[in-house]
């Protein structure tokens, strides 16, 4: 059975990060993985926010693609402080990568993050103890890296850990409301047996 991957990527707007995006749906096609992208291959009338926290609670596992998208030449950060500096060529995701990522985070989902090599690490792209950010050129070579199948194997093992988990959980849930509705039965066929047995007692009199 497939199991449901969120994937946070913003709109490919180059034929080199479409290629990168499809290579890597591809590799979790041929893992038993079913990508779940919202605007992708997902639509919904409800508000974003609302149908990405949706979408999020229905998988086991979350990759998020961080693009270059917005690039500043020059700019100054801090202005107007003592810390203030002039900052150039910084390179920025789509914030959807950040709120995704967050949102993924914040459901327990498994991480493979992937930023593209000389973007500002910060935020969810910030490394940290909690999950590895891979950093690489958008090359397809790069996807068949030693280091790339290494980290993907050790996710893909936390993944399905995740999966097993929820569906224990949802099946003791299930367990548990069969009996509710067997006992609720058995309840009311014994009140409706008591009556009976009084209505008759009645009706003898």
């Amino acid at each position: 059975m497939s199991i449901n991957i969120f994937i946070s990527s913003g709109t490919p707007y180059t034929k080199k990060q479409e290629k990168f995006l499809d290579d890597v749906e591809k590799i979790l096609t041929n893992n038993d993985f079913t990508s779940r992208t919202a605007g992708r291959n997902c639509f919904s009338i409800e508000q974003p926010i609302k149908f990405v926290n949706e979408l999020i609670r229905s998988c086991s596992g979350a990759v998020i693609i961080a693009f270059k998208r917005i690039k500043i030449s020059k700019g100054i950060e801090k202005p107007n402080s003592s810390e203030q500096k002039d900052i150039e060529n910084i390179y920025l995701p789509t914030i959807w990568n950040q709120l995704e990522a967050a949102m993924a985070y914040g459901n327990n989902l498994p991480l493979l993050i992937i930023a593209e090599k000389g973007l500002k690490p910060e935020g969810m792209l910030s490394k940290r103890l909690e999950w590895y950010i891979q950093e690489i050129e958008i090359e397809p070579e790069n996807l068949e890296s030693k280091e790339f199948k290494g980290r993907f194997e050790s996710w893909k093992d936390q993944v399905i850990k995740h999966e097993n988990k929820s569906n224990k959980i949802l099946s003791k849930f299930k367990d548990n409301k069969l009996w509710t509705i067997i006992s609720t039965l058995v309840a009311s066929m014994s009140l409706i047996a008591t009556l009976a047995y009084y209505a008759g007692l009645a009706s003898s009199k």
